[in-house]
């Protein structure tokens, strides 16, 4: 999400407000660390590193999780992204979704859909 909000190099407050609403609703907010983390990320821009990091983290959570339950962890995450970009854009739904947003949320599939093709096992 921290990506997304980024991704026109400023954080708005809708973003900042949409993250923060998905964090508090999700299983996360139950473990107190995770407030500082997320607003240090939506304050100061993540490197390149924290992105890589994300895609080996992804890589290795894969490897415990059934088919089903990746399905629903990339589905989650890419809505939560979805959500965090068309938090400051658009009216009445159309174009809330910027060039560069949409970049981002794209190289978010990509990233799952390597993790996935690299757990395909050959026969």
């Amino acid at each position: 999400m921290a990506f997304v909000a980024w991704a026109n190099n400023s954080v708005t407050e809708e973003e900042c407000t949409a993250a923060v609403r998905l964090i508090h609703d999700s299983q996360l907010s139950e473990f107190p660390a995770t407030w500082p983390v997320v607003q240090a990320w939506l304050d100061v821009q993540p490197s390149q590193e924290l992105w890589e990091l994300w895609a080996r983290y992804l890589h290795a959570r894969f490897n415990y999780l059934t088919k089903s339950q990746q399905t629903k962890l990339c589905q989650e995450v890419l809505n939560h992204a979805r959500i965090v970009a068309r938090a400051s854009g658009g009216w009445l739904g159309f174009g809330a979704i910027c060039n560069s947003e949409d970049m981002v949320i794209e190289a978010i599939e990509a990233v799952f859909e390597r993790v996935a093709l690299c757990l395909v096992k050959p026969t």
